[in-house]
């Protein structure tokens, strides 16, 4: 068993799944409740490393749950993420003023809810790891569209080689297939992470092309990529 471990907090499977996923490479035992009063549960039993929990829940919402922790000599160490959805009407610092040491806003990243938590719990990876993956992935911007040849593939976004120059930051979208798990092409929104083209490269073990991180996965696009990346892992 990890010597580490976290608490997820949410009323809903979808999003507790989801985190899950994004904590795939975190040697940590994963908890799970739906509600606050059984978080306050789970936090006197485990003693969690570090907890993030949804805001908007019935029974005990997240505010009043991380009130009780804060609050607690034995509880109020672990640092705790607070996940609030600003169009309920809540603002970054009314969640803030709960005691929680983080606030994360939804909608939100892969990379922002691992980097919040390895700010605060450094066995957090934050690193996606990457399979092989060679196919062709169109992408535009501003009504362009152009062609890539894929080179791996991960959670968090793919490598495209491409010679063509290209900036960093570009909102893009992509689309592509990965014909071995299913049949359904992939339709994303991503954006030009990094770019590795001219002299010097900053990778040249890699050829010319550039990075892509992908932005706001639906349910069916993360069952297609998790397919793929379980059975091409080595």
């Amino acid at each position: 068993m990890a010597d580490k471990s976290i608490l997820l907090v949410d009323d809903l499977e979808f999003f507790l799944d989801t985190e899950k996923e994004f904590l795939k490479q975190t040697n940590a035992t994963i908890y799970t409740t739906d509600n606050g009063a059984n978080a306050i549960d789970y936090a006197v039993q485990y003693q969690p490393d570090l907890i993030y929990m949804d805001v908007h829940m019935p029974e005990m919402d997240g505010i009043t749950c991380c009130k009780y922790l804060k609050g607690n000599p034995t509880l109020s160490l672990i640092p705790t993420v607070l996940i609030y959805d600003p169009n309920k009407g809540l603002s970054e610092q009314e969640v803030l003023a709960s005691g929680c040491d983080k606030a994360l806003a939804k909608p939100f990243t892969r990379n922002e809810f691992l980097e919040l938590g390895h700010n605060l719990m450094y066995d957090v990876e934050r690193r996606a790891p990457r399979i092989p993956c060679d196919t062709t992935v169109e992408f535009g911007h501003n009504g362009t569209r152009q062609q890539a040849l894929s080179l791996d593939l991960s959670f968090g976004g793919m490598y495209l080689q491409y010679r063509e120059p290209i900036e960093k930051d570009l909102e893009l979208t992509v689309s592509f297939m990965l014909p071995t798990v299913s049949p359904r092409k992939l339709e994303l929104s991503a954006r030009s992470a990094w770019v590795n083209q001219g002299f010097p490269r900053s990778n040249l073990g890699l050829p010319q092309g550039f990075g892509i991180q992908f932005e706001n996965l639906s349910g069916l696009d993360k069952e297609v990529i998790a397919d793929y990346l379980d059975r091409y892992a080595e």
